[in-house]
């Protein structure tokens, strides 16, 4: 796809809800000249196109028309363009979970694919993402997601109805819409996190031995049907799951930017092997090892520039591991 106009990339901001007042400004100015509606047409036309194959079909050309409707519906005043949003959220109805999806393609991210049984009756809605890539997409109930590499998102056309469920494989940030009336409740690994508005990341990648949730903001409930435990922003959780303890610690109040997700790394204890297996799913990389001693050695600190390099250059300095990277991306550990 060509290289976006700057209008449309800061349309795109504000249906994943990333506007400043300001930049709210200049969009209701652009919404308002007459190349708007072709404009806002052609790119999403173009962004539908990259839907991978494993959609299906009928959904794909039923949201299509849709889309275009709504936006040929739409006139040019900023009160009905400005509730665009929340008419794709409402109005769709079942399929709003693939018109976010969508949005998010067209802002560069990408995703395995919806996949959808022949009973419409519970659709399930599943949002993957790819070693090396990230993604972040809107629930219908306004809900964050901020999918990190190697994770997916998995969950049904009843949420919002009477609860808000969704299961993780791998790691996401959430931040929580509000409503006392249904709690959101994140399933991973066989860990229950339960939230009503909040802030907060979840790590729980299928082969992990541990579950390790950070609160941001706000009030959570962790749940193994074992062992419950409440946290307070700035608390770092970490579940067993061989023995299912918890292990619970506090972070500085600085540490809730440290995140994957700005490009920042912070280590708690992990050995190299386990930083290893996370820089794997984050950079598409491959490590071996002639070393195998250095797979124990464990880390602390933080990375405030999380580049490949860079990681691999602290740890070196750190002490105890040297290294050479192959044309291949490939890491050789010494």
């Amino acid at each position: 796809m060509d290289k976006k106009d700057s209008h449309i990339e800061l349309l795109d901001r504000f249906f994943r809800g990333l506007t400043s007042p300001e930049e709210d400004v200049q969009l209701k100015s652009w919404i308002k000249q007459p190349d708007f509606q072709q404009k806002f047409s052609a790119y999403y036309q173009q962004c539908w196109a990259l839907a991978p194959d494993t959609m299906d079909k009928a959904v794909q050309n039923e949201m299509f028309t849709e889309l275009l409707s709504q936006i040929d519906a739409s006139s040019t005043t900023e009160t009905k363009v400005l509730k665009t949003r929340n008419r794709f959220l409402r109005q769709i109805g079942r399929y709003a979970a693939v018109a976010c999806i969508i949005l998010v393609v067209g802002s560069g991210a990408y995703y395995a694919g919806v996949k959808r049984p022949a009973d419409d009756a519970n659709t399930e809605v599943t949002m993957s993402v790819s070693n090396g890539q990230k993604a972040d997409i809107i629930l219908a109930d306004g809900t964050k997601v901020y999918i990190n590499s190697d994770s997916r998102i998995v969950y049904d056309n009843t949420y919002n109805k009477k609860t808000r469920m969704v299961s993780l494989e791998g790691e996401a940030y959430f931040k929580v819409a509000k409503d006392k009336e249904k709690p959101f409740i994140v399933k991973a690994n066989g860990i229950n996190v339960q939230a009503l508005g909040t802030s907060f990341n979840i790590r729980a990648h299928k082969d992990d031995k541990s579950v390790a949730i950070i609160l941001i903001s706000g009030k959570v409930k962790v749940d193994n049907g074992r062992h419950e435990a409440y946290m307070k922003p700035n608390e770092r959780l970490v579940c067993n799951l061989t023995n299912g303890q918890f292990e619970k610690s506090e972070l500085h109040p600085n540490a809730s930017n440290l995140l994957w997700r700005s490009n920042e790394l912070a280590f708690y204890g992990e050995s190299f092997e386990e930083i290893c297996t996370m820089l794997t799913r984050m950079y598409n990389c491959k490590f071996i090892f002639k070393n195998e001693k250095a797979k124990q050695y464990t880390y602390h600190g933080i990375i405030k520039n999380g580049s490949l390099n860079n990681v691999l250059e602290y740890i070196s300095q750190a002490g105890g591991i040297n290294y050479k990277i192959e044309s291949d991306n490939t890491i050789i550990i010494y």
